[in-house]
């Protein structure tokens, strides 16, 4: 878990919408005016340190996700309305909660709320 996908857990898990997928931070578009911006005009160590972690992290994020081939487009995503059953088609809920669960460390302590929201959260 990471804090790109904080505003979509919220959005999944506490208002219970499951239509839309948002991950403002994963963007294609990030990392590719980052490199814009260091084969041309700003190069510096760090920011070059960024924008390599920031695309393997989208591509991990890609590659692991379930999301469709654009879905981690911001453009794509801004023109289908951020539609998860379009975006990312095969995703399932309880997946996210187990991985947020293992994240915590205090998971075990909230194991009967997640429980309880998993078995909510199946998307029909």
């Amino acid at each position: 878990m990471d804090v790109g996908h904080i505003y979509d857990y919220y959005q999944m898990y506490i208002r219970k919408r499951h239509d839309k997928f948002y991950v403002p931070f994963h963007a294609w578009e990030y990392s590719i005016i980052g490199i814009a911006l260091l084969a041309s005009v700003f190069f510096h160590p760090l920011f070059l340190a960024t924008v390599a972690a920031h695309l393997s992290h989208v591509i991990t994020d890609q590659l692991h996700n379930h999301v469709s081939p654009l879905g981690y487009s911001i453009i794509c995503r801004i023109i289908k309305r951020f539609d998860a059953g379009t975006l990312a088609p095969k995703h399932d809920p309880a997946t996210s909660y187990w991985r947020l669960l293992k994240a915590l460390p205090c998971g075990k302590h909230l194991a009967p709320w997640f429980q309880k929201r998993v078995a909510e959260a199946k998307v029909p």
